[in-house]
């Protein structure tokens, strides 16, 4: 879609362009623009990212992200945990042989 609007609801998931959450949870975003205020977001892939106060975002790959977010885990902890739990695997593989 080229708007999408989630208002005290529940989603799976949104593919827009620009994209606001108002007082809901969803799953996952892609998006450009994506506004969030008083949500609970899974993950985030966007260009730019504005979040409101109260707003909880697990994964965020966004350029920007400006506003008040708890963000767990942006592009560079996911990168890092990546990289980690790939060695760890990998170690694992090599142990067992």
């Amino acid at each position: 879609a080229n708007d999408a609007s989630v208002e005290m609801g529940v989603v799976s998931g949104i593919l827009a362009r620009e994209v606001t959450v108002q007082r809901g949870l969803v799953r996952g975003v892609v998006a450009q623009d994506v506004h969030v205020e008083q949500a609970i977001v899974r993950s985030v892939v966007a260009n730019r990212v504005e979040t409101g106060p109260t707003t909880a975002i697990f994964v965020a790959l966004a350029r920007s992200i400006d506003g008040e977010a708890n963000v767990l885990l942006d592009w560079r902890g996911a990168l890092a945990f990546g990289a980690a739990l790939g060695a760890f695997l990998a170690l694992i593989r090599v142990t067992r042989r």
